[in-house]
């Protein structure tokens, strides 16, 4: 489960294995599978979501105002764990957690 929260929305996306598998999208870009609209700090091709072998990482496609987790400085690459939470450009924070 994906959830994406921003400064006037927040939605909740199931996100399955094969999408995962491809990559996910996320921006402002009304073509990403996941749209941020109601951000302007968020690039329109903001980072990429995928699972590569075991792992899940979040790809920052080197957005303007970048993707980092709460108190760090922005990184390109971010392992996702259950529950980790990263800040994409300054107001829209992004959570996962694993339904079984």
């Amino acid at each position: 489960m994906l959830e994406l929260i921003g400064p006037e929305r927040r939605e909740h996306i199931q996100v399955g294995q094969a999408a995962l598998r491809d990559g996910v999208l996320i921006g402002r870009y009304a073509r990403c599978d996941r749209a941020c609209l109601d951000d302007e700090s968020v690039s329109r091709v903001h980072a990429l979501l995928i699972q590569l072998g075991d792992e899940l990482l979040v790809v920052d496609t080197a957005s303007t105002n970048g993707t980092a987790s709460p108190g760090h400085e922005p990184a390109r690459v971010h392992l996702v764990r259950d529950a980790t939470e990263l800040v994409l450009g300054f107001d829209t924070r992004a959570r996962w957690r694993w339904l079984s």
